[in-house]
């Protein structure tokens, strides 16, 4: 960066920083830094550090300008809603979130944009941004859900028993994930998109549900079977868990699909998802 440039960009962060102290609360401690790029980062903490990237133009310090008062200044529709409770953000996340769930029900997931997903909230698709970037973040919040309640799912059930057969296991196991045909539908038709489509953060947080619903089955098989190597154990793991994203396609098929199978003589046997989990988790158990 040159010298010129050097100047106007300290200048560009003085402008920044005395708005900052006009709108932004000193409680929030403020910090702004310039990465390499030239962006300027706005850093806010608040319990948890909330981060805005500007990029200004330095041709047209206005339009970098305008893109920080449309950050940091609430819009019309905002201001009945006062910002900062941890509670009212995670709020707002859920009606987004809902909506999504809500939509997924009957499109597709390429069907569904951003300004759809708005409309069935109570805010503006401006205003999603400061929660989700995309809607891959969304549709992987959702997911991430999914999985958080097919976990206390599991755990409600494996903390009422001391001791189970493979047969009663297999039984918990698939009668959780049949409750769950809507985290099995999202893995089998829109996992890849959610995670190339999310920011790291979001996806480290989606990586959290994941580990969790992986060290709930590895417990019930330490508390169940201890008769089986932690190979054994392992293999089970990351068997049964890919088989879960092709359980969705298997469990329901579409009137187009039963015909296409019919013209090509494929001959179709229906399991429901029930059927497909206690199958597969009696095999891996080596049941009889």
């Amino acid at each position: 960066m040159g010298c010129q440039e050097r100047r106007r960009c300290q200048g560009t962060r003085g402008l920044i920083a005395q708005m900052v102290g006009l709108f932004i609360p000193k409680a929030c401690c403020p910090y702004l830094t310039v990465n390499s790029h030239n962006y300027f980062i706005l850093t806010l903490c608040q319990n948890s550090a909330i981060t805005f990237m500007l990029t200004l133009c330095q041709n047209d310090f206005r339009c970098g300008l305008a893109a920080f008062c449309d950050l940091v200044l609430p819009r019309e529709e905002d201001v009945s809603m006062p910002k900062g409770s941890l509670e009212l953000t995670q709020a707002r996340r859920d009606e987004i979130i809902n909506a999504c769930e809500k939509l997924y029900q009957t499109h597709s997931f390429k069907e569904i944009t951003l300004k759809e997903i708005a409309s069935a909230t109570t805010f503006t698709r401006t205003s999603i941004y400061n929660y989700f970037r995309t809607k891959e973040e969304i549709f992987l919040a959702l997911l991430e859900r999914e999985y958080w309640q097919w976990i206390s799912s599991l755990q409600s059930e494996f903390q009422k028993y001391q001791s189970l057969t493979v047969d009663q296991f297999a039984i918990i196991m698939a009668r959780t994930l049949q409750g769950r045909s809507q985290l099995l539908k999202i893995l089998s038709m829109n996992h890849y998109d959610m995670e190339t489509g999310s920011r790291p953060e979001n996806l480290a947080q989606f990586k959290v549900a994941y580990g969790q619903a992986l060290k709930t089955v590895r417990q019930a098989l330490d508390k169940y079977f201890s008769n089986m190597s932690d190979s054994e154990k392992q293999n089970f793991i990351y068997t049964f868990f890919p088989f879960m994203f092709g359980i969705y396609p298997y469990s329901f098929v579409t009137e187009k699909q039963r015909v296409a199978m019919e013209k090509a003589n494929v001959n179709y046997v229906f399991m429901s998802i029930y059927e497909l989990t206690y199958n597969c988790v009696r095999r891996l158990l080596n049941a009889e």
